[in-house]
């Protein structure tokens, strides 16, 4: 399960095929790709294949653009709330943060928890794009291989 910040301010979001693909969607079916060795035809052949796999990508926060700085502390504890009650219902056996800022928040969801393994990724952007994949490649090996 990949844990995010929010939905984009604007339009768009990791599961929106009509829209342009951002660093997160580009970088996660790459790094699924590359794991799994098969080429996806698109967004969406790799989002059936991501789901059919049991993964999620869901956002501490629903209103698109709120970020963990400009959130009050009732929106952050409601936050983890509805993490952690999301996590015992799906029961994952990772969870990754993809955002260093959200990992605390995220975190304290986990622990509540004691049932997933937690992992703290860097957004896929500019430099980072290689140490998100390697660490995703990680989680999927640890989840999926024998």
């Amino acid at each position: 399960m990949l844990v995010g910040e929010s939905p984009p301010p604007r339009k768009g979001f990791f599961y929106d095929v009509t829209t342009t693909a951002g660093p997160l969607s580009r970088s996660t079916m790459k790094s699924f790709e590359g794991f799994f060795s098969r080429k996806y035809s698109d967004r969406e052949e790799f989002l059936g294949h991501f789901k059919l796999l049991g993964c999620y990508l869901i956002d501490l926060f629903k209103e698109r653009g709120k970020t963990v700085h400009d959130a009050s502390i009732r929106e952050k504890e409601i936050a983890v709330r509805e993490l952690n009650a999301f996590i015992q219902e799906v029961n994952p056996r990772f969870v990754v943060s993809v955002l260093k800022r959200t990992s605390k928040l995220v975190q304290e969801a986990v622990n509540k928890t004691h049932l997933a393994r937690f992992r703290v990724l860097p957004y896929p952007t500019r430099n980072h794009v290689r140490h998100y994949s390697d660490g995703l490649i990680d989680v999927l090996s640890a989840c999926y291989s024998a």
